[in-house]
């Protein structure tokens, strides 16, 4: 039998070594921002409750980090995090065990701000719905299979 690698040994302690990061950039939505809220989930559909999240969107007023933010998810592979309600893109990055690299992708509130070289067919895993509670979106960032999110290669 093959001894593990240190990707493999990351396991079940991913999110607990960064909680100082993710700590240090919560923060509650303001009045000018609009919150989204989604799951991250695996090539089976099934949620990663050890994943990380970090978004970025160009700095606001009072934003000590930039517009920053690092989101744990929880038990249910669940996030949230809040932008501002005329974001164009918000940039998205993904770490989680069982990735050797960070997965960058984006979040849009508008299909016709995803960029053409997307194609027409996978436009979807990009753009963000409005749900029935104002001011909530909902944006699912699957890791694989058949609805995987598109990601970039930077």
């Amino acid at each position: 039998m093959a001894g593990l690698t240190p990707s493999q040994t990351i396991g079940p302690f991913f999110a607990a070594g960064l909680r100082w990061a993710i700590t240090a950039t919560a923060r509650a939505a303001r009045g000018d921002e609009i919150t989204i809220e989604g799951r991250v989930l695996d090539a089976d559909g099934k949620p990663l409750a050890d994943a990380l999240v970090e978004v970025w969107q160009p700095a606001t007023s009072g934003d000590a980090l930039g517009g920053l933010q690092r989101i744990a998810t929880d038990a249910g592979g669940g996030f949230r995090f809040h932008v501002a309600r005329d974001a164009v893109q918000v940039n998205v990055v993904v770490l989680a065990r069982g990735l050797l690299k960070a997965a960058c992708t984006r979040v849009h509130l508008a299909a016709d701000r995803v960029p053409a070289a997307v194609p027409p067919a996978r436009v979807h895993t990009l753009v963000a719905l409005p749900t029935a509670n104002a001011g909530r979106f909902a944006w699912d960032i699957r890791l694989g299979g058949e609805h995987e999110t598109v990601f970039f290669a930077l």
